[in-house]
């Protein structure tokens, strides 16, 4: 009778039937492992390659339950669908197996295989380490040397030495399976006891698997986090860019007010030394007109006897020259003054200009400054609410996923039972068809035993008839005789 499962007391294992999660790589020989601890042909190669499957093998009153997995690196599955297939297979031995098998063909042993068992340890959790038992296939591909040396090496010592179950080897000559089968089930026992009769529950699995999610979403943030510090980093960058423009900005707006002062300077020199050039060119003028008019007046002096009329009509002309002369310098005295006039307001209008457009300018960036931090705030109040909206979104999410899990797992279940319950059906009617072929056999075979009976009778018969006329025969003959004598001895008479 099989006992309960108690979370305080630890479960213990029914003495009655054994249940075995046959694990490994394709192609190790998982197929035709279970065949050989089942007796009969129930897995195929193919089989194993995709979903989980279960075969049964009563042995003296004692059930053995096998389950076939898929590969655990297999290509064809996707991890989630293998993960589910491992869920699957720890339903079909609930309420837990008592062993897992690690199958490894010796032929064939690769880093895949070594790595096998931190692949349980991280599916199924530590514990499940304790449950596990290697097993070689292929052992009498080896001489006893090379078994040795095998044995020996570091490679299989570390990886073995860490599962509960140990190691057996398994050879695949089909005459020595029964014996070997037998020493392996003795194996998978005592391991068993080791363990004091516990099962690797269902429960078990799934706070490994909910601890395996835990890890993921821890990585999961650290991923979101290194992304947001990234975020941080390069907004701060841009915020450090930003400074530094804005700190290149008011170095050219200094550049160009020190521009302007030089520029300013160079107008006072250039002015300075436009009055010199104008003093000159009035001094030169006047200098010419001077000389002109002592040209004029020697030779007004050479003709003063010979044009005395005329020579006064030139001196009035030269007078009148000389009005117009002295009033040519007086306009362009004024000329002067007005460019002058006109290059100072200019140079004021200048910078006026200069000193509007540098608070233009700064005004300009720091409402630019202003608005890039006014909208990194609004995006960064936009993100944190998509962020709040994304987790309740998600939280609602997980919630619906467990639910439908749930519902999908109570569905398995249930699909299981009744698959494991018309399984058991099917085992009923065929034994009792078994025993029906057997009875009809053994009536068969009475009903012989009773016609041999009666052949034999009708011989005995045949042959007490044969024998009473060979004594009706016999007595006749006798008779005869003695009628014979009698007559002779009475004829003699």
């Amino acid at each position: 009778m099989a006992a309960t499962c108690n979370k305080d007391s630890g479960p213990t294992t029914d003495s009655t039937n054994m249940r075995i999660v046959l694990l490994g790589t394709p192609g190790a020989g998982k197929s035709a492992t279970g065949n050989t601890i089942l007796g009969r042909d129930v897995f195929r190669e193919e089989t194993g390659s995709g979903k989980s499957v279960l075969g049964k093998r009563e042995v003296e009153g004692r059930t053995i339950t096998v389950i076939d997995t898929p590969g655990i690196y297999s290509t064809t599955l996707t991890k989630e669908q293998l993960n589910e297939e491992m869920k699957r297979c720890i339903s079909l031995s609930s309420p837990g197996p008592n062993v897992f098998l690690l199958v490894i063909r010796l032929e064939r042993f690769t880093q895949e295989d070594r790595n096998a068992l931190s692949w349980i340890q991280e599916n199924f959790g530590e514990e499940a380490l304790s449950y596990t038992m290697v097993l070689f296939t292929g052992r009498e591909k080896l001489t006893r040397k090379q078994w040795e040396d095998f044995e020996r090496t570091e490679t299989t010592k570390q990886p073995i030495s860490v599962c509960g179950g140990g190691y057996y080897a398994l050879n695949s000559k089909p005459e020595v399976h029964t014996t070997q089968v037998t020493e392996l089930l003795r194996k998978i026992e005592e391991m068993v006891e080791r363990n004091g009769g516990e099962l690797y529950l269902e429960e078990r699995y799934q706070v490994a698997q909910r601890k395996i999610r835990e890890e993921q979403e821890r990585e999961k943030r650290k991923v979101e986090i290194n992304e947001r510090k990234g975020k941080l980093e390069r907004r701060e960058e841009e915020v450090r860019r930003m400074e530094e423009e804005l700190r290149k900005s008011l170095e050219e707006v200094k550049r160009i007010e020190e521009d302007l002062k030089e520029r300013h300077k160079e107008l006072q020199e250039k002015r300075e030394e436009f009055k010199k050039v104008e003093k000159r060119k009035r001094q030169e003028e006047e200098d010419k007109l001077i000389e002109k008019e002592q040209q004029k007046r020697e030779e007004n002096l050479q003709k003063v006897k010979e044009e005395a009329r005329k020579q006064e009509n030139k001196v009035k002309e030269i007078e009148e020259d000389l009005k117009l002369a002295q009033e040519h310098v007086r306009k362009i005295a004024g000329e002067v003054n007005e460019i002058e006039e006109v290059m100072k307001r200019e140079e004021q209008r200048r910078s006026e200009q200069n000193t509007q457009e540098k608070k233009k300018i700064v005004e300009l960036m720091k409402r630019e400054i202003d608005k890039r931090k006014r909208e990194e705030q609004k995006r960064e109040e936009e993100k944190k609410i998509e962020e709040r909206k994304r987790e309740e979104q998600k939280r609602e999410d997980e919630k619906k996923k467990i639910e439908e899990e749930k519902k999908r797992e109570e569905r398995k279940r249930e699909d299981e039972k009744k698959k494991i319950e018309e399984e058991r059906k099917r085992e009923e009617q065929k034994r009792e068809e078994e025993m029906k072929i057997e009875e009809e056999r053994k009536r068969e075979e009475q009903r012989r035993e009773e016609e041999t009976k009666i052949e034999e009778e009708r011989k005995r018969e045949k042959q007490k008839r044969e024998e009473e006329k060979e004594l009706l025969l016999l007595a006749t003959v006798t008779g005869g005789l003695a009628l014979l004598v009698a007559v002779c001895f009475w004829a003699k008479q």
